[in-house]
């Protein structure tokens, strides 16, 4: 069976079901998956699969330096809004989701996530895909992007054609 990354921006949150979901349906399968989140969500109860699955115990947490995010934050902005407001606005309406964290993320994997110990690397949303785009060229492991809600909608208004 299949070794399963999933990179998410948080976990386990209650709105997010789908993603609970696909990795307790993979763990049924007899697939091995693990959660890489940037965070813990602010909530006090959790769904019981979380529990049932064990699925606190298979997510490592990822420590972002907040500086580093500044950092990287202002030098795009600068530069993407020299070229356009694309940039700038998607910071402006995601936060710290619309930042470009690929160096950030880079440096701030530390031990936790080694890419040649999966098959398959599953970033969710958008923005932690494109933190994470990096892994694609360091890994044999298949890497797939899933996009939901605000991520696709917004490219697709931006982006009609």
């Amino acid at each position: 069976m299949a070794r399963i990354a999933f990179l998410v921006k948080s976990f386990p949150k209650l709105s997010e079901t789908f993603i609970l979901h696909q990795a307790t349906g993979l763990l049924d399968a007899g697939h091995e998956v693990d959660v890489f989140a940037l965070d813990a969500p602010n909530e006090e109860i959790s769904h019981p699969e979380v529990a049932a699955y064990d699925l606190r115990n298979r997510t490592t947490y990822i420590e972002t330096p907040l500086f580093g995010i500044g950092v990287r934050a202002g030098r795009n902005a600068l530069r993407d809004l020299l070229r356009d407001l694309t940039y700038a606005r998607s910071l402006a309406r995601h936060g710290r989701d619309g930042v470009s964290l690929e160096g950030v993320m880079a440096g701030s994997l530390g031990d936790g996530l080694d890419p040649d110990g999966y098959d398959v690397i599953h970033a969710h949303f958008g923005p932690i895909g494109n933190a994470f785009a990096f892994l694609a060229a360091e890994s044999a492991a298949r890497f797939v992007f899933s996009f939901y809600g605000y991520d696709a909608s917004e490219f697709l208004d931006n982006h009609p054609a």
